[in-house]
């Protein structure tokens, strides 16, 4: 593969800040959905069941956005020393 000019590495290095303000974004809401599901709260039970489903898929989802921050973090780093590729 041949190496990449100057634009195709600023137009890449631009999408992946994008894509971390995105996953920041989506960090910053899935935290406000994770808090615990409080037992005192006065719903019913399935009501209940349905709060905690959606506590686990907003921690699986933040733990999935963390995970892509990782490696936008590491990609950036990679075309900083210019060890891309």
């Amino acid at each position: 593969m041949s190496d990449l000019t100057p634009k195709q590495i600023a137009n890449l290095k631009q999408l992946l800040l994008e894509r971390q303000a995105e996953l920041e974004d989506l960090i910053s809401n899935a935290e406000a959905g994770s808090r615990p599901v409080s037992l005192d709260q006065p719903i019913g039970r399935v009501s209940r069941v349905d709060a905690l489903q959606q506590q686990s898929m907003s921690q699986a989802s933040q733990r999935a956005a963390e995970k892509g921050l990782q490696q936008i973090a590491a990609a950036l780093q990679r075309i900083a020393s210019g060890d891309y590729g």
